[in-house]
């Protein structure tokens, strides 16, 4: 709906008001008077009023028409302001854009809503949509939302038939840090693409004084600040976790995992209160961890709390544990059943060598029963020791493992809430986690 002919005059007075309006384009259609945003037809001879504004002008754009700006190192004039809205569930959104052109690069689009702005153009082919998604560029865009758009107030020059109250099926498409936009009216439907600028380079253009104001909430176009660390992040982490795991297995490899020592320690029924020492054995020389492994026997439907000690024969320095075994057993309406917790196990992360001997000092829930008939020292309570030197350890590990994992969980939390953020002032369901431009997945 583009004019055939420039107009002849390059201004003329308002029909509505008297004000003096500048034209400023060759292709102008409607023109919105700055002083009483009535609409006059510009390709008119008598450049006929098309709608008189009935209120006061209340919105003052911050590039107002005629202002020279600045974007992305081009620089273009503002020639028309437009206030556009959409009614959803009964609430108005309404966003502002602003015209700009240029003689010989033509025109662009400034759209702004909620401090997110984007710098917009024609595009130059009919992208290609299939269900949610649309194709332009090699790009990949999810559908992001659909409503009617209506023009609630309008400044300056278009070329187009601008009216107060008109209305177009907009959809837009988004594909951080670009959105794909399509306005259907009668019989014509019209694409554009737009990219994600900051403010603060926006105010750098207008040449305005001071901070753009605060953003509200995520932009459908808006960047994320997490996007550029995605590959970083993922790479640390597997070469980090390659490292760990090799290590550990090194470890493991590496240690000798020798018998030091191996025992048996028994108690009658009249030794129960009295505590017992093994022979001495020798701990081979350096420092390493030893480990005892502790497996009871002759409980019944009772415990034993074990006070034990690794004493240093010479010296006399002590390592001192403390372990819980027991065993109980009977039968319900399920049939038999036991409970045996008669195996445990002590750890010492660094112990020198020398000559050593083991302490144990059983405490019984139910004092065990005098030895009945049977060879001479049966003992209804025995302890077996063995003890080792050089223990491969996987503590450390599945230690370390989460710390390694935290910082990239939370990253990707930290992304996902980003992500969740933008798509809840969406129509449609927030997509997988994936980079669109490329296609190449995420997780």
């Amino acid at each position: 709906m583009r004019p055939q002919t420039a107009p002849q005059l390059k201004s003329f007075q308002c029909r509505s008001c008297g004000g003096s309006i500048q034209l400023r384009t060759p292709q102008a259609h409607h023109v919105a008077c700055p002083f009483c945003a009535s609409i006059v037809d510009a390709r008119h001879p008598e450049f006929l009023l098309i709608q008189q504004f009935q209120g006061k002008l209340a919105f003052k754009p911050l590039l107002p028409p005629g202002k020279r700006v600045k974007i992305r190192g081009e620089e273009y004039e503002s020639i028309g302001y437009l206030r556009r809205t959409v009614t959803i569930e009964g609430t108005n959104y309404t966003w502002e854009e602003y015209l700009l052109y240029h003689p010989h690069r033509g025109y662009r689009w400034l759209a702004q809503y909620g401090g997110h702005w984007n710098y917009i153009k024609a595009c130059t082919g009919v992208p290609k949509v299939r269900g949610d998604e649309a194709q332009y560029l090699d790009l990949r865009f999810k559908k992001f939302q659909s409503a009617e758009a209506r023009v609630t107030f309008a400044l300056g020059e278009f070329f187009w038939e601008v009216k107060r109250g008109e209305k177009a099926a907009v959809v837009d498409w988004v594909s951080p840090p670009y959105v794909l936009s399509s306005e259907k009216t009668e019989g014509e439907i019209a694409w554009s693409i737009g990219e994600y600028i900051r403010p603060e380079d926006v105010w750098k253009g207008f040449a305005l004084e001071g901070a753009p104001p605060g953003q509200v909430g995520v932009g459908p176009s808006q960047p994320s600040p997490y996007e550029a660390a995605r590959r970083p992040m993922r790479w640390t982490f597997w070469i980090l976790l390659v490292l760990l795991v090799v290590g550990q297995f090194v470890f493991v490899g590496a240690a000798k995992n020798g018998v030091v020592h191996t025992e048996r320690l028994a108690w009658t029924g009249a030794e129960a209160d009295r505590a017992k020492v093994s022979g001495i054995f020798e701990v081979p020389a350096g420092s390493s961890n030893v480990e005892i492994e502790l497996d009871a026997a002759g409980l019944s439907n009772n415990w034993a709390y074990l006070k034990l000690a690794l004493i240093h024969a010479e010296t006399h320095e002590a390592y001192d544990f403390a372990k819980e075994v027991s065993y109980y057993s009977g039968s319900d309406s399920d049939g038999p059943w036991t409970e045996s917790e008669l195996r445990k196990k002590a750890f010492a992360p660094s112990v020198p060598g020398g000559r050593y001997y083991l302490w144990i000092d059983p405490e019984f829930g139910v004092a065990p029963k005098p030895a009945g008939p049977g060879p001479p020292g049966t003992a209804p309570f025995t302890v077996s020791v063995a003890v080792y030197r050089d223990v491969p350890r996987w503590g450390p590990f599945f230690l370390a493992l989460p710390l390694l994992l935290f910082p990239y969980w939370f990253y990707l939390w930290r992304r996902r809430s980003f992500e969740y953020r933008r798509w809840i002032e969406s129509d449609y369901p927030m997509p997988p986690l994936v980079k669109m431009q490329s296609g190449d997945s995420d997780e």
